[in-house]
């Protein structure tokens, strides 16, 4: 047996491989101490080798899914080898037969046990060619399979945090590349060269598909494809040629910003956008629709058919019965990739049945039919042509599956009764062989008249036909002599012995036939394979639109407008997630962002609402680009490329970055990347430092974002000064958010108005949050000794309330600072606003 598993083990030295034995799959030596520290399962030994107890760790095949997925999670990949034949050989020399039937790695796992069901299962590579990134990624679960190349590594890094990859191919001559991601694996560097990827390409798909690809873009694929087929032990039957996705095409949106816009948790909060939207269906719709939320696209033509779809879907109502049509197809996508990797369990078949019921239902819907009751919109149109009727399938499917069926095909009752002769007769043979025997046993007598004729049956001689010695002379000429006795002959005759060789191995066989029927089952989806892959697709869109509408009724959502030229004007617009939440109405705002007015910056208090009105707008911007109504009653939204955000502070504690980094390596980032069609949030922008260098820097800012990039711009500051920019910027604006103080405490309006705001009522904020009373009244009085000594930084000069009085000593060289400090001032190269912040730093200096 240890021959046998090292002769396997040979040929998977850095996997996991789960050997089966009986009722286990045990792992040993260096991958029993593994498992056994990944999966806090007990750790043995079994023999020995080199003299040397072999370690031994195992886990019940019966709950050995609930071990895979974790060790999945964990980013390991691991073979499965199950017992597929009899024992081999005696005593101890015997062996069972034993066949890998799976390899499962993070990114290619696809059954229901190990993925989330409303999130994607990506498998990638990266190839660096003449300072250009090759990426290319599958969907196993869709047969989607894409590449692209880059020419910038952050937008690389941005990439793939857009896609949630599960696994990284990296070449094992470029270890150190993209090193701090997770999941990644080293891949032999042959199969990123240019040439062995182009054959594979080719020899899978096509030439014409890889014709106008880059290099980068065809290593990458190549090696991709060549690790499937590594993994994969069935053909790649499923899977699409790769397509060239192109970032042109969608608004980009950095990492940071996602987690700052509350987009897509990944399952870690309730909180986010993706949970509020995905209402759909089927879960390959709320995958759908979570690409979508990821990949906002621009152009307008497709997002205006989205538009239009809803708008019609809403106004005949046809989504709430199409929602509720589209339901029991379930999970198709995966379904049908388990059964084209022949990893399919009978429920997958079933979902296949209750799909082509469903495509046949709407098929037959007045609402998509292309009747004079049916839906017009040239969207829907597209995927009703899409839905295909599959009779012949549908039929045999649904006369060849039991009703309720087991989890696996392993001991039978997938094959409903009726379906097949053979099957039938085993399965009745199990059932009736009294009744057979009976039957056969008086038909005997009748033909042959002996009487006393009866069918008996031992382990030695098997079935029989028994007669008196006196009446042997007497049997018909079908009758084989099997046995004499002595007062009796024993018989057999074609039909028993037919009957025998059935009935001593019709539990055998019974289960034997019906697994080649099962078989059958998936070389008939495979005749299907293309019109099954466009109901699916054609479903899931039609789950998406479903759900869009569904979420614009519930929400109170309204139909966006698109157009090419630089604005953003949305009127009574608000924070979906933030509305959704609360108990109370929300304070809808408006906002206005075009040629003449393209930087907003915004004051007020804090806890006004100021990040909720930036966020919001750029949410508004965002559900637009999915094709979804907006949380606006009307909102008008020009040209987009890249959506940035500098929102929230904190020190990045595993790269060793303060706040103040994080927050100029963020701001960095976007002043290089954006362009005139970005949208930028900035949030504070400068409070991580010094008073005098924080509002240069969001002066700086706010003036570069403005007349230099002329991006779509709303700018949250707490420095007042910097309202001043927009009296002599062209392009820029205040607005604030309103707040009133009564009876000492403050009142939130969350209301923008135009203008700035005249106080930031920073201290009833500290006592609306619980700060001590007598921290607030100090602070008070310090404000007041700031204000009556109209000091805009630190009182240095004059003592604070509160502290004990020194006397201050003069500083001798304080003329000297001064004077050297004037001689390097150049009054000709100073802007206005420069020149007031060197008087500031030249009174520090008094």
């Amino acid at each position: 047996m240890m021959q046998q598993y090292l002769g396997i083990k040979s040929n998977y030295p850095d996997t996991l491989l789960f050997y089966r034995m009986g009722d286990f799959y045990e792992l040993f030596f260096d991958d029993a101490k593994k498992a056994s520290e990944l999966l806090d399962i007990t750790l043995t030994a079994r023999g020995t080798s080199q003299g040397q107890p072999i370690p031994m760790a195992g886990v019940p095949y019966h709950a050995a899914d609930a071990y895979i997925k974790k060790l999945i999670n964990k980013g390991e990949s691991l073979v499965i080898c199950e017992q597929t034949g009899q024992t081999t050989g005696q005593g101890t020399g015997a062996t069972m037969e034993r066949k890998v039937t799976r390899i499962i790695t993070p990114g290619t796992a696809i059954e229901e046990e190990l993925v989330e069901e409303k999130s994607d299962n990506l498998v990638a590579s990266l190839c660096v060619k003449d300072e250009h990134y090759g990426i290319a990624w599958i969907n196993l679960a869709s047969g989607d399979f894409q590449a692209e190349t880059i020419k910038d590594i952050q937008d690389v890094n941005n990439e793939f945090a857009r896609l949630r990859v599960n696994e990284l191919l990296l070449q094992d001559e470029q270890p150190g590349l993209l090193s701090g991601l997770p999941n990644t694996k080293l891949y032999p560097a042959k199969h990123f060269d240019k040439k062995i990827a182009s054959d594979l390409l080719t020899e899978e798909f096509d030439a014409k598909f890889i014709q106008d690809m880059p290099e980068a873009s065809i290593c990458a694929a190549g090696a991709l494809l060549a690790f499937m087929r590594e993994t994969q032990l069935n053909p790649l039957r499923h899977l699409n040629p790769p397509k060239s996705h192109n970032t042109e095409e969608v608004i980009i949106i950095d990492p940071q910003s996602r987690l700052n816009l509350a987009i897509d948790s990944g399952g870690t909060s309730d909180m986010d956008l993706f949970n509020l939207m995905g209402k759909t269906a089927t879960p390959m719709g709320a995958r759908f629709l979570r690409q979508q939320l990821h990949r906002p696209i621009r152009n307008i033509d497709i997002l205006q058919r989205r538009f239009d779809a809803i708008e019609e879907l809403i106004a005949t109502d046809a989504y709430k019965e199409l929602w509720k049509s589209i339901k029991p197809s379930g999970d198709m996508e995966r379904s049908l990739a388990r059964i084209s990797l022949r990893n399919a369990r009978p429920r997958d078949f079933q979902r296949i049945d209750l799909t082509l019921a469903v495509v046949t239902s709407l098929r037959d819907n007045s609402i998509l039919n292309s009747g004079d009751s049916s839906l017009k919109s040239e969207l829907v149109n597209s995927i009703y042509k899409d839905l295909k009727s599959l009779p012949e399938l549908q039929d045999i499917l649904h006369r060849a599956l039991e009703e309720t069926l087991p989890a696996t095909i392993r001991n039978g009752g997938v094959i409903a009764d009726g379906y097949d002769k053979e099957l039938d007769e085993l399965r009745q043979m199990q059932k009736n062989r009294g009744d057979y025997l009976i039957q056969l046993e008086d038909k005997e007598r009748k033909a042959s008249g002996i009487n006393t004729l009866k069918i008996g049956y031992n382990r030695a001689s098997g079935y029989y036909i028994e007669v008196s010695r006196a009446q042997a002379e007497n049997v018909p000429g079908h009758f084989i002599r099997r046995q004499t006795l002595k007062n009796a002959e024993r018989f057999i005759t074609p039909e028993l012995r037919e009957y025998e060789d059935k009935a001593l191995s019709a539990t055998a066989n019974a289960l034997a036939r019906e697994k080649y029927l099962y078989e059958e089952l998936f070389t008939l989806c495979d005749k299907f394979l293309q019109e099954l892959k466009k109901n699916c697709s054609a479903l899931m869109r039609l789950d998406f639109l479903v759900t869009l509408a569904e979420r614009a009724v519930t929400l109170n959502w309204h139909k966006p407008e698109l157009s090419l030229s630089h604005v953003i004007e949305i009127e009574e617009g608000r924070h979906p997630l933030v509305e959704h939440h609360l108990s109370e109405p929300f304070i809808a705002n408006n906002l206005l962002l075009d040629e003449q007015q393209r930087l907003l910056i915004i004051t007020g208090p804090n806890m006004g609402g100021k990040s909720t009105y930036m966020r919001q707008t750029a949410l508004i911007v965002l559900l637009a680009h999915i094709g979804s109504f907006v949380p606006a009653t009307k909102a008008k939204i020009g040209r987009i490329d890249r959506i940035f955000t500098r929102i929230g502070s904190g020190d990045d504690l595993a790269s060793g970055q303060s706040t103040f980094m994080v927050e100029m390596t963020e701001t960095a980032n976007i002043l290089s990347n954006a362009s005139n069609d970005s949208l930028i949030l900035m949030d504070e922008i400068g409070r991580g430092t010094g008073t005098y260098d924080g509002m240069s820097l969001a002066w700086a800012c706010a003036n570069y974002i403005c007349s230099k990039v002329k991006a779509y711009a709303l700018f949250a500051t707490h420095y007042f000064e910097i309202t001043e920019l927009a009296k002599n910027l062209e392009g820029a604006g205040n607005v604030h958010l309103v707040a009133r103080e009564h009876n000492n405490d403050i009142v939130f309006l969350y209301q923008i108005k135009m203008g700035p705001t005249n106080q930031s009522y920073g201290l009833q904020v500290a006592k609306l949050a619980g700060v001590p009373q007598e921290v607030v009244n100090h602070a008070n009085e310090i404000m007041a000794e700031l204000q009556n000594n109209n000091s805009t930084g630190p009182m240095a000069p004059k003592e604070l309330p509160g502290q004990p009085h020194s006397k201050q000593q003069k500083d001798m060289f304080a003329e000297d600072k001064l004077r050297n400090k004037l001689k390097e001032i150049q009054l000709d190269d100073l802007t206005p606003r420069e020149g007031l912040i060197e008087l500031y730093k030249l009174k520090d200096l008094i």
